[in-house]
């Protein structure tokens, strides 16, 4: 699946292939060992949004994650020792550190249950420094 996500993105690296069409163009970049004949997405988050929506997508989705990192890192080393900042904050850095580690293997940021949780953890944190 790496393989045929890397071709496709040097055959359409701007816009990528478009949403929801991996599925369909997948067979005709898939390896011929390869285990699946088709599949609805590449089992790589990064991959994934290169792939189907282009290049441009993929470093403003890296853009996101970094802004999320650097911003929940400065709110948890200005927080207190304890309360609800600092905690929220390090929940933040967590959330976005295991979507990262279970989307090298998984496309989860496809889900719609799990982005829904992602964004309220990663979101929490600032409303809340916002008071």
């Amino acid at each position: 699946m790496m393989r045929a996500g890397r071709q496709i993105i040097r055959d359409h690296p701007v816009f990528g292939v478009g949403p929801n069409m991996i599925e369909r163009v997948y067979p005709q970049y898939r390896e011929p060992d390869a285990v699946l004949r088709t599949t609805p997405h590449l089992h790589n988050v990064p991959l994934q949004i290169a792939a189907e929506r282009g290049l441009p997508a993929a470093a403003l989705w890296l853009w996101f994650i970094g802004a999320v990192i650097v911003g929940a890192a400065t709110l948890f080393r200005h927080a207190g020792r304890e309360g609800p900042l600092r905690f929220l904050s390090a929940t933040a850095l967590a959330s976005v550190v295991a979507m990262l580690a279970a989307g090298l293997t998984e496309h989860n940021f496809g889900d719609s249950e799990f982005q829904i949780l992602f964004l309220v953890l990663i979101t929490l944190p600032f409303a809340v420094a916002r008071k």
